[in-house]
């Protein structure tokens, strides 16, 4: 584990999959910090569980032992996100509004 960037998840219930928004905030500490492994760690009060993460190309990545593919994570895509937050538009790449209780209340709601 020498170097590689680990994010640890504190969850009520472990998930089978990484959730979308967590693997990509690992994928960007990974991209700052030139490393092509990092790990996702969920931690629930009774369980845990960890999902290897190995970039293989710019979108395509290992989660543990399946292949899949991803949007690439690179300078663009964080100007891209940075940009859409200044702007004030929505910037919710994963679809984050409909998981949040204020949704209905948020200016930068999107009804799905």
């Amino acid at each position: 584990l020498d170097g590689i960037p680990i994010e640890l998840k504190t969850v009520n219930r472990i998930p089978s999959e990484p959730d979308e928004e967590h693997l990509y905030q690992l994928l960007i500490y990974m991209n700052f910090l030139g490393k092509t492994k990092g790990l996702l760690v969920y931690l629930s009060m009774t369980d845990m569980r960890e999902f290897e993460i190995e970039l293989i190309e710019k979108n395509r990545i290992r989660v543990n032992d399946k292949e899949r593919e991803i949007q690439e994570v690179n300078d663009e895509f964080l100007f891209r996100l940075a940009k859409r937050v200044k702007e004030g538009k929505n910037y919710m790449p994963f679809n984050e509004c409909n998981k949040c209780w204020m949704a209905r209340e948020c200016p930068m709601y999107i009804t799905p």
